[in-house]
């Protein structure tokens, strides 16, 4: 795990958390020209709202799971650009989102779709809307997939991947 230790975190409200101690964690990230070493703290004191997800998908999505580390995160780095002191851009900071679930092993689909929700999220945030439409092919691409299976789901009719992506 790639983060130093477990999130020490003692609830502040009804769905904030303040981290107890710093939490370290270290990535190697892509350069042009090879690989670099990065660390990022969490400070002690922090609060997170773990991972924002409407409450009509929070029973396939819930705010809370294996990817709490990777949401507090990158409420670190939205915080931080809202602020205008950016530790990473936004396009940054979802791809260490996504990165940090799969190392602590969330499943792919959950992994995209909760990357696409955070890449639609930005839309509504001037201060994480540069560099949204180098991914709006993807974001829209999953959250029709899953729009269609999950209508699909609803009503009883039979989708296949394929179909709902349009092949």
């Amino acid at each position: 795990m790639p983060f130093d230790a477990k999130l020490q975190v003692q609830r502040d409200n009804c769905h904030k958390w303040k981290l107890l101690a710093p939490a370290i964690y270290r990535a190697a990230l892509p350069v042009p020209g090879g690989v670099s070493s990065v660390e990022f703290t969490i400070p002690k004191g922090f609060v997170t709202d773990w991972a924002s997800v409407p409450r009509l998908l929070q029973s396939f999505i819930p705010r809370t799971g294996q990817w709490d580390e990777a949401a507090a995160l990158h409420d670190l780095f939205c915080e931080a650009l809202n602020k205008g002191a950016p530790i990473v851009d936004s396009r940054t900071a979802d791809k260490l989102f996504e990165k940090v679930m799969k190392e602590a092993g969330v499943g792919v689909v959950r992994r995209k779709l909760m990357w696409a929700g955070v890449r639609f999220g930005a839309l509504a945030n001037k201060h994480r809307r540069k560099g949204w439409l180098k991914d709006a092919p993807a974001v829209l691409a999953i959250s029709g997939a899953a729009g269609s299976l999950a209508v699909g789901a609803i009503t009883g009719t039979s989708w296949t991947v394929a179909q709902v992506l349009g092949f």
